[in-house]
């Protein structure tokens, strides 16, 4: 609904009446001059009346709060109850193009009269912009929780409207323990270094597991008999060998100091093949360990029902997926081992280097 067809509205339920460079709120018989702030509280009343319907005798302009020794007066007043006691929802209104400090500044203005008065909702609203407050107190003060909206008056004790503040509730919850908490330890280096590396176990992961079952996994399902003799765990293998291989591969200068394959060319490639052998085996372990503790260490059931967690290997499991997503066969269980190799590169990293120091 636009704004004319709004005020429209109003004056035809006869909420408001224009006389002469004022305004007249008919229902609470109160006349206010026409200006650029008075018509954006306009839109809000008539929005709270005849969007979200709550009943006018619960909507009151220019309420009075007392901030320390002087008094201030809220745009627009929403109560609980027709007696004006339980203030449900504070509205405060700027005149349009107000700019993004003086929005600010309304936003800071309307919470400071929700600290005494402890409304439900705030509104700040400049016509063209509009923000909308959940209040949650607590011991350490008053919390407001961004909302895409305040509820209608008909809908204050819906189920919907009630998990969409709870929703919004945990994600502030989520955003606050991660800043407080995940976010100080995502500076350090070691950190850093640990995801860094589970990351790229994750996208080699992800494109040998799509190669698999692009090109060998057919061959094997419609060319040859081994499902007959081996289940897809025996095939699954191959993910984790592989990208164990490339990724340290490409991490080679990082995981193996210089100072570790001195000597002639030869020899220096010897000592390197080596090192990089036995880096694949300790980072590729937990893969191997963690697959088969999570996804079962039966044999291959010939007449499995494809719902058991332990029967992920079998063909009728491998069965249940379409084409386009049968690459998950393999990356669902190689994705639960990512952290651990990302964290064993890490510590082989160490390793190497402080055996460096120690030898050097």
């Amino acid at each position: 609904m636009t704004k004319s067809e709004l005020i429209k509205k109003g004056e035809q339920a006869d909420l408001i009446r224009f006389e002469k460079n004022k305004i007249y709120y008919v229902q609470a018989d109160q006349r206010f001059p026409f200006t650029p702030e008075e018509e954006v509280r306009i839109i809000a009343y008539l929005k709270l009346v005849l969007h979200y319907k709550y009943p006018v005798q619960r909507i009151t302009f220019e309420h009075l709060v007392k901030m320390g020794s002087s008094y201030r007066r809220v745009d627009v007043m929403v109560f609980d109850d027709n007696q004006h006691t339980r203030p449900f929802l504070v509205c405060e209104c700027k005149r349009a193009n107000v700019g993004q400090v003086g929005f600010e500044e309304a936003i800071q203005q309307a919470k400071s009269y929700d600290k005494q008065l402890y409304a439900n909702y705030l509104w700040v609203t400049s016509g063209d912009e509009e923000r909308f407050y959940k209040t949650r107190h607590q011991l350490n003060g008053r919390q407001y929780i961004t909302l895409g909206n305040i509820p209608k008056f008909t809908q204050k004790d819906q189920l919907f409207y009630r998990l969409t503040e709870y929703s919004a509730t945990a994600w502030l919850y989520l955003k606050q323990f991660y800043f407080n908490y995940i976010h100080p330890q995502l500076r350090k280096e070691w950190i850093s270094q640990w995801l860094f590396f589970s990351l790229i176990f994750l996208v080699v992961g992800f494109g040998l597991s799509w190669l698999h079952t692009q090109t060998l996994t057919p061959f094997v399902v419609k060319k040859t008999k081994w499902l007959y003799k081996i289940s897809f765990k025996e095939l699954y293998w191959l993910v984790p060998i592989f990208s164990t291989l490339i990724v340290v591969a490409l991490l080679q200068k990082q995981l193996i100091p210089a100072g570790m394959v001195n000597g002639r060319r030869k020899a220096r490639q010897k000592k390197r093949r080596g090192l990089y052998l036995f880096a694949c085996f300790l980072i590729a372990t937990p893969s191997f360990m963690i697959t088969s503790t999570l996804f079962g260490l039966e044999d291959f059931c010939s007449k499995c029902c494809a719902t058991q967690w332990d029967c992920w290997w079998s063909y009728a499991h491998f069965r249940r997926y379409s084409r386009s997503y049968q690459f998950l066969e393999y990356l669902i269980p190689y994705s639960t081992t990512v952290l651990a190799q990302g964290f064993v590169t890490l510590l082989v990293s160490w390793s190497f280097r402080a055996f460096n120091k120690m030898v050097g």
